[in-house]
């Protein structure tokens, strides 16, 4: 069954995304060395524990499952958005060499004849 989510819970999660993504973004822009894959990975395998500090806390590993759900969800569509943006700008520098490539060899071509 689904909790309900007050206004106060959701304000806070709010919060918590955004600097999550303070955070992340520095590290997702360059995206060396396959940095979204590691970061995805690591949030996964930290969800798998429990809170260092307070393990038998029940409140406290909900709130980090919650913490780390929200991460690997900005991972998950920010590494999708910067991927998309990343594969559009090459295709348009292909797109740009090839016309580039297929002017020159249609001047070459025209000023031979």
């Amino acid at each position: 069954m689904t909790k309900a989510v007050t206004f106060g819970v959701l304000v806070v999660l709010l919060c918590v995304c955004r600097c999550l993504w303070f955070m992340l973004e520095v590290l997702m822009t360059k995206n060396e060395n396959n940095s979204h894959a590691f970061l995805r990975k690591m949030v996964e395998d930290i969800k798998q524990t429990k809170d260092a500090q307070c393990p038998d806390d029940a409140k406290a590993n909900e709130v980090l499952t919650h913490t780390l759900t929200c991460t690997h969800t900005l991972i998950h569509t920010q590494c999708s958005k910067q991927t998309m943006k990343a594969t559009a700008a090459e295709r348009s520098r292909k797109v740009r060499r090839h016309k580039t490539k297929h002017s020159q060899s249609h001047t070459s071509t025209n000023t031979m004849h």
